[in-house]
């Protein structure tokens, strides 16, 4: 009996630790390492190796970023091996991704590989991406880039402070449905949206673009002088507490975001007065916020920095490189 009873314990536990894992979100720490390697190998020209490095990230995750797989694909062509370019390109296919950057003589033999269905099997991997688009979050999307876009060239081109009054409004009310968004389904990206105004980017970046712009011209009244007239509001008072950099660190943490986007809109905030002051003011912070943990930050940080010169290397000895690499550095480009 008391076999029995441990028997059914052991199973409980087992059963429960799985439901645990599965609940988990993942943490995509370990993806970003195992590109960094990828990369490395591609500037060390040992392309077998970053075909590895590829199969384990897209292996262990179930997002993935363009210019990985674009990467990836490269490599596969370029190595001559057909089982793992036509695995990859069927990858990007998935996300909607055009890949007429593989030569032809290329996608002819996968054609052949696949029995003269790789053309139709492409076709049909992207129509599928677009019946799972969320076409409603899509429009919504649109509209919201297309009225910010509006508003605020004509506060821009007028001058006037009811143009900025407007701007404004709009600029807030966007981040506020943003971060309703991203509470109930994620970062708008290219698998919700199936779009982007840059292959790795969401096309609502531009909508944060502007959030720190205008936490500039609260924190730097005298820039008004410079280009617009500033007047508090109570709006821009009511938002002030939306931690924005922290809300997007977790989406990069998840998978949800490309690190290199948050990075781009993270370098563009701290360029404000040269990021003096934008942590203190708004998070209270005397730096970024992490988006693993210090450790893992730290590390990211430093094989960035150590894979920009590799890159800059490579780039040089090899101007007409079809690889688009770095995409994924953790790069702050200013310092407190």
């Amino acid at each position: 009996m008391k076999i029995k009873h441990l028997f059914f314990t052991v199973i409980l536990v087992l059963f429960t630790s799985t439901l645990l894992a599965q609940s988990k979100p993942p943490d995509f720490y370990a993806y970003y390492l195992n590109i960094y390697q990828a990369e490395k190998n591609i500037c060390n020209q040992q392309l077998d190796s970053a075909i590895l490095y590829y199969n384990k990230a897209f292996t262990n995750f179930n997002n993935e970023f363009y210019y990985d797989m674009y990467n990836a694909a490269i490599c596969a062509e370029k190595s001559g091996d057909y089982k793992n370019l036509d695995k990859f390109l069927k990858l990007l296919c998935s996300y909607g991704y055009a890949i007429d950057f593989i030569e032809t003589e290329s996608l002819a033999t996968l054609e052949e590989l696949n029995d003269n269905e790789f053309k139709a099997i492409c076709n049909q991997l992207k129509a599928d991406f677009q019946k799972g688009v969320d076409k409603n979050l899509q429009k919504e999307c649109e509209v919201r880039v297309e009225n910010d876009i509006r508003a605020n060239k004509k506060r821009i081109n007028d001058g006037k402070p009811e143009s900025l009054r407007i701007s404004t409004n709009v600029i807030y009310e966007n981040i506020e449905w943003l971060q309703h968004i991203i509470d109930s389904c994620g970062y708008p990206n290219r698998k919700l949206t199936g779009a982007s105004y840059e292959p790795n980017n969401s096309c609502v970046g531009l909508l944060i673009v502007h959030f720190y712009q205008t936490k500039a011209r609260k924190v730097f009244p005298y820039l008004s002088l410079l280009s617009w007239e500033y007047k508090e509001d109570s709006i821009i008072n009511k938002y002030d507490s939306i931690p924005m950099l922290g809300i997007l660190s977790e989406q990069v943490k998840v998978g949800n975001m490309p690190l290199g986007e948050h990075v781009n809109l993270h370098n563009w905030a701290r360029s404000i007065d040269d990021g003096k002051y934008f942590y203190k003011y708004y998070y209270n912070l005397e730096n970024h916020p992490y988006i693993f943990n210090k450790t893992q930050d730290s590390t990211l940080i430093k094989m960035s920095e150590e894979l920009y010169f590799l890159i800059s290397s490579f780039k040089a000895k090899n101007v007409n490189t079809k690889f688009i690499l770095g995409k994924s550095l953790y790069k702050l480009e200013t310092f407190l």
